[in-house]
Parts: structure tokens; C-alpha cells; sequence
């Protein structure tokens, strides 16, 4: 899913299908956030009202960062996402050479 920066104002008010369907990813999918600035407060304020109704039915998640600072790999982990320190691009490039190796 691609959300842009309207859509964290929208999307529960005015796209409850859409709303529904993030919730439902959260709960059963194990999410990697890619190019999300995790200390965004739009970004924060969505995640928020997602794991507000999942509760502890939220799964594990990943989020690929650069520049994370302690305090924020610490708020996220009680949130049940995994920071992982790597650029974008590079992430990507040897998530791409393991599947290969393993196929």
C-alpha cells in the first residue's frame, strides 16, 4: 500500500474501507515500512489509531531506517516494529540477492 501525505488525514474519516483494509494488514501481515519517516507525527498519528483497535492482535513489523536514534528504536520496539538500521536501497538490493540465492 502506498499512502501519501493527504491520506493520513483521510483515511479514517472519509475511507473507512481503506481504514479497514490497513487494520486488517496489520493484524495478519508482517509489515516492512520502506521510505516512512517513523519519527513523522502523520505517520505516528496513523500507526496509533491503526494499533489502537487491534490491541494485541497486531503483528510484528520492520522498519527500514537510516538515522534512527536510540530513544526512537526504543519507542518503536514497545510498538512491535523492529528498526533495522540500513539504507533503503541497499535493504532492498540484498533482500533481493538472498531470495534469489534461496530460489
Amino acid at each position: 500500500i502506498v499512502v501519501t501525505g493527504d491520506d493520513y488525514y483521510d483515511v479514517f474519516a472519509r475511507l473507512p474501507s481503506t481504514a479497514n483494509l490497513v487494520r486488517s494488514f496489520i493484524a495478519t501481515k508482517t509489515l516492512l515500512f520502506l521510505g516512512y519517516g517513523l519519527a513523522d507525527d502523520d505517520f505516528k498519528r496513523m500507526y496509533h489509531e491503526v494499533e489502537r483497535h487491534l490491541g494485541r492482535h497486531k503483528r510484528r513489523a520492520y522498519a527500514v531506517q537510516l538515522n534512527s536514534t536510540p530513544l526512537a528504536v526504543k519507542y518503536w520496539q514497545q510498538k512491535n516494529v523492529e528498526v533495522i538500521t540500513a539504507d533503503a536501497t541497499a535493504f532492498l538490493e540484498a533482500l533481493i540477492s538472498a531470495m534469489s540465492v534461496t530460489s
